[in-house]
């Protein structure tokens, strides 16, 4: 048995192993990832890139891990980061403070997740939030950039200022970096672009 990540999970922060694992398995893991073992919601360990033979002589700690000819463990795939990844789309509504009008403000820019406590994300992160990925992630930028926006009078801002953007990213960057450090993850963030036109 050949066991690796499969194609459809490619670029996914985290995937599990959805398979009765055999002992004696061949795993294959990519130089941009870890494998981790997880058994009764504790890590057990965890296997860096490269190919691994999946029994206790190859692997000491499977040795908690096998019953009969099995492997009972859950097989984590953790990417070691998301890099590059872009978000875009509306925020929050909010009312011009000139005309009393509502618009809906719209930015767009760029992440990087890195996994800075993989034990974290596993025992932690994924427990409160099983659909945390890309989606989620990209959904809290959201959230987090509308918040920051909010802080700042939206009739002075200038929209094209490098560093007023940079600004407004560090404010959400703070903000949402702080509950992905409890997930074991960093964020870096970038707002490249914001349309504050009704």
């Amino acid at each position: 048995m050949e066991i690796s990540r499969p194609g459809e999970a490619a670029g996914k922060l985290a995937h599990r192993f959805e398979s009765a694992v055999a002992l004696g398995a061949q795993l294959t893991v990519a130089t941009s990832e870890k494998v981790a073992f997880v058994l009764a919601g504790s890590v057990v360990g965890v296997l860096e890139a490269g190919q691994h033979r999946l029994d206790p002589q190859s692997v000491p700690f499977l040795d908690m891990c096998v019953q009969g000819d099995r492997i009972e463990a859950e097989l984590w795939f953790i990417a070691n980061g998301l890099h590059g990844m872009r978000y875009g789309g509306a925020l929050q509504t909010i009312f011009n403070p000139q005309t009393g009008q509502p618009f809906t403000p719209r930015c767009f820019g760029s992440y990087s997740i890195h996994v800075a406590d993989l034990r974290r994300l596993l025992v932690i992160g994924l427990l409160d939030e099983p659909d945390l990925g890309e989606g989620w992630i990209k959904a809290r930028i959201i959230e987090s950039l509308s918040r920051a926006l909010s802080q700042f009078d939206t009739s002075t801002i200038d929209a094209k200022d490098p560093g007023t953007l940079a600004g407004i990213a560090e404010l959400a960057r703070a903000e949402l970096g702080a509950k992905l450090t409890d997930y074991g993850l960093a964020l870096e963030l970038s707002l490249a672009g914001l349309v504050l036109a009704p």
